[in-house]
């Protein structure tokens, strides 16, 4: 709901509400409060993209919201005046309490990420993997879930190449609903 209250407040704001309504591209994890939005009777016409993609198509649209709010830094001042951050997500490691080993011991587990070239939500994912290691003191997590199955490298930095040649038991998707799917 908060969502929703913030993103039609910012369509006010902008005075972007005109006889063709408001033209929005946004990140796909914002699809569900969009939709209520148009249930509200204003006029949105959104597209669904990943968020770099978003960026870069930015002033097609008059409303551009991504996951990472870090992203919009890219657009000012050429590309906007102004940027809010309304919104906090979380990423979290979830797993059963009835394992009898620990979650990152386990052999043969499928994990599914979004791209991190093209998705917040994917190189967010590799980070968290990367924090698992300092909170767990195992320094082969990240390695073990995504490097020995992709081309992604950790070295002082993680490196995601363009082409990610993904085998094993990890998959990789550049739509949330695709990735859901295959995981099932």
């Amino acid at each position: 709901m908060r969502y929703v209250l913030a993103v039609i407040t910012m369509i006010l704001l902008c005075g972007c509400v005109g006889d063709n309504g408001v033209k929005i591209i946004c990140d796909e994890s914002f699809k569900c409060p969009l939709e209520d939005i148009e249930s509200s009777g204003i006029n949105v016409k959104e597209e669904m993209a990943q968020s770099f993609s978003c960026i870069r198509r930015a002033g097609e649209q008059d409303i551009v919201i991504v996951s990472d709010y870090n992203l919009l830094t890219l657009l000012y001042p050429d590309k906007t005046n102004y940027y809010i951050k309304f919104a906090a997500d979380s990423i979290v490691i979830a797993y059963s309490k009835s394992l009898n080993e620990k979650w990152y011991e386990m052999k043969d587990v499928k994990i599914g990420i979004m791209n991190p070239n093209t998705s917040a939500c994917g190189y967010q994912t590799l980070m968290v993997l990367k924090l698992a290691e300092n909170y767990y003191g195992d320094d082969s997590i990240l390695y073990n879930f995504i490097c020995k199955n992709t081309k992604i490298r950790d070295e002082e930095t993680i490196v995601v190449p363009e082409n990610l040649e993904v085998n094993g038991n990890v998959i990789v998707e550049t739509s949330f609903s695709d990735l859901v799917n295959d995981l099932e």
